[in-house]
């Protein structure tokens, strides 16, 4: 038993720091890719994460060509670069994810 609370505690202390770590990454290597399980994997997480109702009231679209990325790049002031001067999470991210919020009734 006595393990059981050690390992919730480390559990609990993990989670809090990953709550309390802030960091928005601005510009990511180019060079580097997150792997298609490993993504595909993020969205079946996204997918399957409940909302409160059980409506899960989102959609996720996924942009992966540099082309249709650009069509954002006017509107998207948080991706976009400007704030940096760099071609910011648009045009350096391995995926660029937009997540939509519906509403239902």
């Amino acid at each position: 038993m006595m393990g059981s609370t050690i390992d919730n505690q480390a559990m609990h202390q993990a989670l809090q720091t990953a709550f309390e770590f802030r960091h928005a990454t601005k510009v990511f290597d180019d060079t580097k890719k997150v792997a298609d399980a490993d993504f595909n994997r993020i969205l079946e997480a996204a997918r399957l994460s409940p909302s409160s109702f059980g409506m899960e009231p989102w959609n996720l679209l996924v942009v992966q060509s540099p082309e249709k990325r650009e069509l954002f790049r006017e509107f998207s002031w948080g991706a976009n670069g400007a704030f940096n001067g760099s071609k910011g999470q648009l045009g350096t991210a391995s995926h660029f994810v937009i997540l939509f919020g519906a509403y239902r009734c």
